[in-house]
């Protein structure tokens, strides 16, 4: 590629992701609210780490198409299928990120319930009390662990912490409420230990 040629790819295919992202912010100002540039940039802020990887796909493309002997139109073919490969990867594993971001929240969700009927929750507090996740705990040979808190505008002073597993199933993941601590008593534990192997756990079951 010529030295122009090379500033146009670059500077169109692998900026593609905020070009596109400016435009989009640009038709969308006409007649949006007062508060509409608040979000706004952050858009533009995801074409520009979008950009990273069309960025990294144009170089690789480009060394491809200077590093091949032979005629220009083995150059090409040999970009151009480089081009088709890298970008249905970078496809591909965007679409398995956001599938498994997905996956996580509806597990998140799914918890969410299962802790709002389990019985032993209803019977330590008030009639109303809010679920919330406190932190998920992600392995590498096993599905995650989810760890809820809940608490009650009626009573600050009782909270518990619910833990429920994953486990991999036939359709899909199932989460399993296994143990439900005090507050209190949980936040005394060692962080290297299993909270529902404590003596002060209750066993939802």
């Amino acid at each position: 590629m010529k030295n122009w040629k090379a500033v146009a790819w670059f500077g169109l295919f692998g900026l593609l992701p905020l070009w596109i992202s400016i435009g989009y912010v640009l038709l969308g100002s006409k007649g949006a609210p007062g508060d509409y540039w608040n979000v706004a940039p952050w858009l533009v802020v995801a074409g520009v780490l979008a950009s990273a990887i069309t960025l990294a796909i144009a170089g690789v493309t480009y060394l491809v198409h200077n590093a091949t002997r032979g005629e220009r139109e083995r150059k090409i073919k040999l970009a151009a299928a480089c081009l088709l490969v890298l970008t249905a990867a970078a496809t591909f594993g965007g679409s398995y990120f956001r599938a498994s971001r997905q996956q996580v929240e509806k597990n998140k969700e799914v918890g969410r319930e299962l802790v709002r009927r389990s019985e032993i929750v209803r019977s330590m507090m008030p009639p109303e009390f809010d679920v919330s996740v406190r932190s998920t705990i992600n392995y590498s040979d096993r599905p995650p662990r989810y760890i809820y808190r809940v608490h009650s505008p009626q009573s600050s002073e009782r909270s518990l912490i619910v833990i429920a597993d994953a486990t991999e199933g036939a359709i899909g993941p199932t989460l399993t409420v296994q143990c439900i601590l005090l507050e209190t008593e949980y936040r005394k534990l060692p962080s290297d230990v299993d909270p529902c192997a404590s003596n002060t756990a209750l066993k939802d079951r």
